[in-house]
């Protein structure tokens, strides 16, 4: 493990001369300057000017004494003046040291993709705070890390430096919108902890197909996205802050499985958009005055799940396909704490009081959303009997109740099922379903399904409505019997 170090005030020393750079630009002129002899290609530059010697720049080549090229566009306004050096890139054991020693030439490095570019497994980056770090470029990390050794970029507490702490460490994208501000791309095991991303019209932090990636105590704060997560195998996000994201806190595309513990979402357009076969779970997080909370979008056929344990119940949306359907969203959210309940784009099922008198001590209850096309129907419910003996007839039976139905469910629209082995030698399974109706609003009914088993072992109970009036409401009684 070698450990580095940034500092944005990093300057070894003075070029000789003015140079001139010129806004939208990749050519630095000078006057009177020595490029050739005091410069390297992958040295960085920055001008003094007081009000535009904002962001380092990597020197890409070198064409004469007066003129040099860097590796991206000049992000500030056309001036002249005198401009510093970092060296470190070029310096054996270059970033290695918090300060810099001009016999060794060793110092911190000014640039944070000079320690990306040099990052192997277990080596970490500590980013002076008080400061910040103005960007106009993506910033491509290179090397994988494994689980045991990740590449971490940790913004110091003020330890490292011996500074007073007064603020985390900022990258400053400065409205940039050319890419993604940190692009991991198939790279393994990174971490960020304590940095502040902020004005980046793009995506703060983006990934695709990478595998496990931390973030620990950052903020995103007016960006356009914090965190874009695009098939990924994991992502670990712990205290952070998404606050004014214009399009979204976090996007979440493609699968992998997720989990966002103790973050705070707010003043965001979406704070979450949860899509393709993503599973997710929210551990004690915080949404307040986000145009949406939580947007659940699957592509047809696939499933996302998101799970929300304590913290502050997200407003639940599903997105609609472009025929203003919600054929093609078949995400759930489950929200597990004093309350229990299951959102679908269909229903949403809790657990409630009303039972049957002197029976089961809850019920399930379930208000209608929308009546949509689904492409995998989902149970309200799904409960598992075990040992039950084959050869033998069993009558399995759940109350129902309905009210505020204009028009009663038929047997079609509500009803349970049950799944058991119809086959002894090749275990097939087979479901029955009820026939029974309700007959009146608040009056319990008796859904009853018989069935002979093949062989002794299991069966699954399930429970469905699908039938939509705005005020019309179901319970099943939270008990099963079985004859």
């Amino acid at each position: 493990m070698t450990i580095y170090y940034l500092d944005h005030g990093a300057k070894e020393g003075q070029l000789t001369g003015t140079l001139t750079f010129t806004n939208g630009s990749t050519t630095v002129t000078g006057s009177g300057t020595s490029f050739t002899s005091e410069l390297s290609v992958g040295d960085y530059i920055i001008s003094d000017d007081s009000t535009n010697g904002l962001e380092w720049y990597k020197v890409t080549a070198i064409a004469s004494d007066t003129e040099l090229t860097i590796d991206h566009a000049f992000n500030q306004a056309t001036h002249s003046s005198t401009a510093s050096y970092n060296k470190q890139s070029n310096v054996t054991g270059g970033g290695t040291a918090a300060a810099y020693d001009s016999a060794s030439g060793v110092g911190p490095f000014c640039h944070l993709q000079q320690f990306m570019d040099v990052a192997a497994a277990g080596d970490v980056c500590y980013v002076r705070a008080n400061q910040t770090y103005y960007h106009s470029a993506t910033i491509n990390p290179i090397a994988d890390a494994t689980y045991s050794s990740p590449i971490r970029v940790i913004g110091d507490d003020g330890t490292q430096f011996g500074d007073t702490f007064t603020s985390k460490a900022t990258f400053d994208f400065q409205g940039y919108s050319g890419g993604a501000g940190i692009k991991n791309y198939l790279d393994r095991y990174y971490e960020y902890e304590n940095i502040a991303f902020k004005n980046i019209a793009n995506d703060a932090i983006y990934a695709l197909g990478s595998v496990l990636i931390k973030v620990k105590n950052c903020d995103f704060i007016s960006c356009k996205n914090g965190l874009n997560i695009n098939s990924n195998n994991s992502f670990e996000v712990s205290g952070c802050l998404f606050d004014s994201c214009t399009n979204r806190g976090v996007n979440l595309a493609g699968g992998g499985s997720h989990l966002f513990d103790g973050c705070t979402f707010q003043n965001n357009n979406i704070a979450i958009y949860a899509g393709g076969s993503s599973r997710s779970k929210l551990i004690g997080c915080t949404f307040s005055n986000n145009t949406d909370d939580l947007i659940v979008d699957s592509t047809q056929g696939t499933m996302c799940e998101v799970v929300v344990l304590g913290g502050t119940e997200p407003a639940v949306a599903f997105n609609l396909d472009s025929s203003g359907d919600y054929y093609a969203s078949q995400g759930v959210v489950k929200i597990s704490g004093s309350v229990e309940k299951t959102i679908t784009k269909n229903w949403v099922a809790e657990r409630d009081t009303t039972t049957v008198t002197g029976n089961a001590a809850s019920s399930i209850k379930v208000t209608p959303r929308a009546n949509r096309r689904d492409v995998i129907r989902k149970p309200v419910f799904e409960w598992v009997i075990d040992g039950v003996t084959g050869g033998v007839q069993h009558t399995i039976s759940v109350d129902v109740r309905g009210s505020g139905w204009t028009t009663l469910p038929t047997s079609d629209e509500l009803w349970i099922e049950v799944e058991y082995v119809s086959d002894a030698n090749t275990l097939d399974r087979a479901v029955q379903k009820s026939t029974s109706a309700l007959s009146a609003n608040d009056v319990w009914t008796s859904f009853s399904v018989s069935f002979t088993p093949a062989t002794d072992g299991y069966v699954v109970v399930r429970g469905y409505l699908e039938k939509y009036e705005s005020t019309g409401v179901v319970w099943f009684n939270g008990e099963v019997t079985i004859t």
